[in-house]
């Protein structure tokens, strides 16, 4: 979508040119294969790699427009949001050094980004899903100032009809609305493109279908998002969920959303999934000067089949179909979508070794998945490994034939199984012994030791828990330190005391703390009509000694204390008086503050406020948390033993 100048669709009659430019274009590429215009013999492949941007804090650095400015390299591109970038490598031939090829670029676009984002206070760092990212940072004031973006935001709206609402229960629940199209910026990932001749495309795209739930089993390095452990690639959760425009009426019917595996396997070419495409989804975006692709084929050039990529590319399926015009002939691509970002560079190419192998053991083995496995079997497949990882349980080949398929254990399937056939393909290809089990050792030892990113986090996480909200920032600090250092995520210590790594940015000085760093975010809350002995049980049980009162809305107007309580036993002395409710003894509402306010501010505010408590939430916003005395005091300790 990155390549367009577009806009919403705004009229039916601009919706009626554009669908019929979209079909022109499906025409000639109809067309072109019934020709033989098609590459079907120099096999390439490639990758796009999205970063977050985050402050030596942890907290994402919203600089990406000011980076590129610093930047001459095309190849470095903004991203949705403006703390994330995304790095488009060149295209390798698929042979004997194309890992090689892969690994050096990224390691080089990687030192160029992270050196520009240095001048700005901000570093790159390789992750799913931003642990310290927060609700507010998915703001439409960070979304990045291309006129696309914006575009993307309202057609999606308008085709859903409401505001986003994200539902998602896993270890934690995150229930939210959301008025935009931003939870899509949570994610980062590795996204990798093989190209493949026309009548293989749809083996190819069916293997890439069944080799992604292993793929990402694998991979997973996403637990958390807006500080929720969710699952083990909550990314697949959120990215579902935020680009989602079906309406009620189509949910209610079963059409599938924008994003996901699809609903069955391929039966025929590429025609055929680019058809089912453009008869379920209509399209979002348009612009009124795309190329006439038979004029293109007039004139003895490749048309860019711009109407059809443009409707493509509004779809986010975990594995889709690309084309491109680009060189001597046009080619077809299969982009799979699956893996996270990061952990680290070496594992990244891991899971790049993984993929590349597998699919070169697919299609060399004459063997077809839509034989045997049944298509929501491997759909279950895959939103298993989203929430389990590598404990999740997966179909495999159960036979040489590919009839019959079992379920095992991800951890034993891929190194029983899955990591010999990937050497099998990568041979294929003529990648040296030394690269092939250099980099599938990576994997092999990760699987192993159950030691994924999402693993990593998690443990880390926990055994930081004392810390509270700084609890994730302190991890997402850690992670960077280790990215830096270069080693596998396998070989990443865990633990609340480690030694440092070398050049690793210390943690934030207490002086630099806000009201987010120490907030309570997991609030008990009541509405009004509630007993007042339901407030008494939850505050013992709880141990706290203040619970906001909110209404329908969610909004605050008072608070349940210790001595509302008190009032409301004094008032259960009267035998004839019903029992009281929360309104009749709560006290007002407490004061506001900003989670981004200074604990000096917080401080003063507490020391004027009656109740002893802050409620944490911006202006208009929902309530975010709240602040109370007794929050204040693992800063104060730390403020003192700085000083000592």
């Amino acid at each position: 979508m990155g390549e367009f100048r577009v806009q919403p669709l705004r009229t039916a009659a601009d919706r009626r040119r554009c669908t019929e430019a979209v079909l022109r274009d499906l025409d000639a590429l109809e067309q072109m294969l019934e020709l033989g215009m098609i590459e079907d013999r120099r096999m390439h492949c490639g990758m796009e790699q999205e970063m977050f941007l985050v402050q030596e804090d942890g907290r994402p650095a919203a600089v990406g427009p000011e980076l590129l400015e610093l930047i001459d390299d095309p190849r470095l591109v903004s991203e949705l949001a403006r703390f994330n970038l995304e790095a488009n490598l060149d295209p390798q031939p698929l042979g004997a050094g194309f890992l090689e090829g892969f690994e050096s670029q990224l390691r080089e676009l990687l030192r160029i980004a992270d050196t520009a984002a240095r001048e700005l206070g901000a570093r790159v760092l390789l992750v799913g899903s931003l642990p310290s990212l927060e609700p507010a940072d998915l703001d439409r004031a960070n979304m990045s100032p291309e006129p696309r973006y914006a575009a993307l935001d309202a057609a999606l709206l308008e085709e859903r009809g409401s505001a986003l609402r994200l539902s998602i229960h896993g270890w934690d629940r995150y229930e939210a609305t959301h008025d935009s199209v931003m939870p899509e910026a949570a994610n980062t990932s590795l996204q990798l493109h093989l190209q493949v001749a026309p009548d293989d495309f749809a083996r190819a795209y069916n293997w890439a279908q069944t080799l992604s739930a292993p793929l990402l089993a694998a991979a997973t390095n996403s637990p958390f998002f807006c500080g929720r452990r969710l699952w083990h690639e909550s990314r697949v959760a959120i990215f579902e969920n935020a680009t989602d425009g079906r309406s009620r009426d189509e949910r209610a019917r079963g059409l599938e959303p924008r994003v996901g595996l699809g609903g069955a396997w391929l039966r025929g070419g590429v025609v055929e999934l680019l058809r089912q495409q453009v008869a379920r989804y209509r399209p979002l975006l348009w612009r009124d000067d795309f190329e006439d692709p038979f004029a293109a084929l007039e004139a003895g050039r490749a048309p860019r089949l711009e109407a059809l990529m443009l409707h493509g590319g509004t779809l986010w399926k975990w594995n889709r179909a690309c084309y491109g015009a680009a060189g001597e002939r046009p080619h077809l691509r299969v982009e799979n979508r699956v893996l996270p970002a990061g952990p680290s560079v070496v594992d990244e190419m891991a899971n790049v070794a993984f993929f590349f192998g597998l699919m070169g053991w697919a299609m060399s083995s004459g063997l077809c998945p839509s034989a045997g496995l049944e298509f929501d079997d491997l759909r279950h497949d895959f939103a298993r490994v989203a929430r389990e990882g590598l404990d999740a349980r997966l179909h495999w080949l159960d036979d040489a034939s590919g009839a019959t398929w079992r379920a095992c254990p991800a951890d034993e399937l891929i190194v029983d199984e899955l990591i010999p056939r990937a050497h099998q393909g990568l041979e294929g290809h003529a990648v040296p012994a030394s690269t092939r089990e250099r980099l599938l050792g990576v994997l092999e030892e990760r699987v192993r030791s159950k030691r994924t990113g999402s693993v990593w986090l998690l443990r880390t996480a926990s055994e930081l828990r004392g810390r509270g909200r700084d609890a994730l920032l302190e991890a997402t600090r850690r992670m960077q330190e280790h990215q830096d250092g270069g080693e596998p995520v396998h070989r990443w210590p865990i633990g609340a005391e480690r030694e440092p790594v070398d050049g690793a940015t210390p943690a934030a000085a207490t002086s630099d703390l806000r009201v987010r760093d120490v907030m309570v975010r997991d609030v008990f809350t009541m509405r009004s009509g509630d007993a007042v002995s339901l407030a008494a049980a939850l505050m013992k049980w709880q141990h706290i000694r203040h619970v906001p009162v909110i209404d329908d809305a969610g909004a605050v107007h008072g608070t349940m204390t210790a001595r509302a309580l008190l009032a409301a036993e004094q008032a259960r002395r009267d035998p004839d008086a019903a029992p009281p409710s929360v309104d009749d003894v709560m006290e007002a509402a407490p004061p506001e503050i900003s989670p981004d306010a200074s604990l000096l501010d917080a401080t003063e505010r507490l020391l004027d406020a009656a109740c002893g408590c802050l409620v944490v939430r911006r202006p208009g916003g929902p309530l975010l948390g709240i602040v109370t005395e007794r929050d204040f005091l693992p800063a104060l300790r730390a403020l003192l033993n700085e000083r000592s």
